[in-house]
């Protein structure tokens, strides 16, 4: 069934483009973050529009960008350095979206969504209690997702286009040339992620223990992982 499956979507690969089926993965990335954010949000009984507005159109664009476009060329070093600044500016945009439709000014809603973003920690809100808890998970979420993106740019994308320390990834690039080129990358990052989200759940979980609020402790362990230091409460967790 699923080697079918995985037959049938290859066959949808009508064009060459490594570039593109690669940026279309990230996006599906944060299409899912959309996605779990909106699910929160209608759960708690919030504005899900603040996320459920911009879903369709990433996940869309994503799921087209990786069902139709093959990877099998790898990436030269001038459409690496390309991809890897398209991807950080589409993450930047998508980060910051929520919080223009929320009602923040364009220059602080892209200043909140990039330092998210880039894991920074610097914030341009000055009262958190006046923001929907969906918003503040959504913080977390874009430097939990802003971090592992870092680490995926520096240890897999830049080595692979002969950049940075080529030796951390030469391991994870090693198979057949009929491997596609997305496919050992999603495969290398895939291993990181897994760690990167153990620890997640790790710090949720001691928190919890140390009677934090499981709200509370989601959110600071989204920020806590990737070092972003953006908390949901306006007090210190000490």
């Amino acid at each position: 069934m699923l080697e079918s499956t995985l037959r049938r979507i290859k066959a949808l690969q009508r064009w060459d483009g490594t570039t593109i089926r690669i940026l279309g993965m990230i996006e599906l990335l944060l299409a899912g973050a959309l996605g779990v954010n909106a699910l929160f949000a209608f759960a708690i009984g919030e504005d899900a529009s603040y996320f459920s507005y911009i879903f369709p159109i990433v996940g869309g664009l994503g799921l087209i960008q990786t069902l139709f476009f093959s990877s099998r060329n790898k990436l030269s070093p001038a459409m690496g350095i390309l991809l890897i600044a398209v991807m950080w500016a589409i993450s930047f945009v998508v980060a910051s979206l929520p919080f223009i439709i929320y009602g923040m000014g364009i220059t602080d809603s892209f200043f909140e969504g990039i330092s998210g973003y880039t894991t920074t920690g610097a914030t341009i809100i000055d009262d958190l209690r006046t923001m929907p808890d969906s918003l503040l998970l959504w913080r977390g979420i874009i430097q939990w997702t802003g971090g592992i993106t870092v680490l995926i740019s520096f240890a897999f994308l830049l080595p692979a286009i002969g950049m940075g320390a080529a030796g951390l990834s030469s391991n994870e690039f090693t198979g057949s040339d009929n491997d596609g080129y997305s496919q050992k990358i999603t495969t290398a990052s895939l291993n990181f992620l897994k760690v990167y989200a153990l620890l997640t759940i790790a710090e949720v979980i001691a928190l919890i223990l140390c009677e934090v609020t499981a709200f509370d402790s989601l959110c600071i362990a989204l920020s806590n992982i990737p070092t972003g230091g953006l908390l949901p409460r306006n007090e210190s967790i000490a």
